[in-house]
């Protein structure tokens, strides 16, 4: 930053770029309304299973194909013309909240279906990293790019804080049918907002046969700098030890605290918020740490007050264990892109955004595996096994890193 520039005008910069305003706008209301079907339908499939597990089987197909095509849909976006790929993920969106309305309008909803849905939302939520997000930093350009993402987790954050309440209020007043048909509104919306936008990109025939040597590629030069090698590492622990605790929130809220949905989804709001803030500062510049210490550190502080939120006795105090851990996620998100787009060359960035897609992609071992510590052990030995577990974890990297 100049010493004459401010970040009041560097964001105002940002808010007069029609492009980069359009793939925020989009990207927030994708956002919110997966929120809040991931709640609605953790809410359903509990009341219906009564299982903790079935809940976490239900919530990985969401996070399964990041897992299975993280890399690929990364190698595809290379080639292909990105605006038409984010425009067909959110008309798939679209079309699976729009089949769970109307079979709940039938009454013949049954958990199989959210299953289903919740797998194809998750192949569209494998392709934003390597499309929407991309697109944001480079619409920002170089100059901008770390304060665009910081705009953009800005958003991302505050969806996840609000669409879960809006999911448990919908869910309480309006009925399963109700949330889903505000669902399919938002995703709407999406696309009216994202059709518009103006997008220029290089495209080139995709060659089939040559994705594996493509992600074989930029899985050698992630593996070859160790920023981005930490950056892949980092998101496999967050994602597998941290963020599945959304997973057992039904049954932690019911165990714990006799939590009305309501309450659930105002627990599941506490870490976005605290996230917000985090964003907030972040975006102000007011955070001088390197991005890479802000991120291990953000990462770590966050396992070890999930674990801490896990033990306390009262909604009020968990709901502040998990908006401080908050902060961390802020960090977190924010640097995850913006490492890989300051530190990877143009013509390999989707390829590994990919691959930390695939990363994303670990989450369901960790939903699995918190469900089951869960329905053994309960939910506070689960969530406070995982966190404990997760921070070890960081503190190992960030030691072998520094030798």
């Amino acid at each position: 930053m100049a010493p004459s520039e401010t970040p009041a005008p560097q964001t105002g910069r940002l808010l007069r770029n029609a492009t980069f305003v359009r793939l925020w706008v989009a990207g927030a209301m994708t956002n919110a309304m997966r929120w809040l079907e991931i709640l609605v339908s953790s809410l359903f499939v509990f009341e219906a299973s009564g299982s903790a597990l079935t809940v976490a089987v239900v919530t990985m197909m969401r996070s399964l194909p990041m897992l299975i095509a993280g890399a690929t849909v990364g190698a595809i976006a290379e080639a292909l013309d990105r605006k038409r790929l984010l425009l067909m993920g959110q008309g798939l969106n679209a079309l699976g909240a729009c089949s769970i309305l109307l079979l709940g309008m039938s009454g013949s909803l049954a958990v199989w279906h959210f299953a289903l849905a919740s797998l194809a939302s998750g192949m569209v939520w494998a392709t934003d990293m390597a499309v929407r997000r991309r697109m944001i930093g480079e619409s920002a350009g170089e100059q901008d790019v770390a304060r665009s993402i910081a705009l953009d987790s800005i958003t991302n954050n505050t969806t996840r804080m609000l669409g879960p309440i809006l999911g448990g209020i919908a869910f309480q007043t309006l009925g399963v049918s109700g949330a889903y048909a505000v669902a399919t509104a938002g995703h709407l919306a999406s696309i009216a907002v994202a059709i518009g936008l103006a997008h220029r990109q290089e495209v080139r025939e995709l060659v089939l046969r040559g994705i594996p040597t493509a992600i074989v590629e930029a899985a050698r030069f992630a593996r070859g700098k160790a920023l981005l090698r930490s950056v892949l590492i980092t998101t496999v622990i967050m994602n597998a030890f941290g963020f599945s605790y959304t997973t057992v929130l039904p049954a932690w809220g019911e165990v714990s605290f006799k939590a009305s949905p309501t309450t659930v989804g105002l627990l599941a709001s506490a870490e976005p918020f605290g996230a917000l803030i985090g964003a907030f500062f972040l975006v102000s510049g007011q955070v001088k740490m390197r991005p890479a210490l802000l991120f291990l550190i953000g990462s770590t502080s966050f396992m070890l007050l999930l674990a801490a939120a896990a033990s306390m006795p009262l909604v009020p105090l968990a709901w502040i264990c998990l908006a401080l851990g908050g902060l961390g996620t802020a960090a977190f998100g924010a640097m995850q892109t913006t490492l890989v787009i300051l530190n990877a060359p143009p013509e390999s960035r989707s390829r590994v955004l990919g691959l930390v897609t695939t990363c994303i992609g670990m989450g369901p071992f960790g939903v699995l595996l918190v469900g089951a510590l869960a329905d053994r052990f309960g939910p506070v030995a689960g969530l406070a096994t995982m966190g404990l577990t997760g921070a070890a974890l960081m503190i190992l990297l960030r030691q072998r890193d520094a030798r």
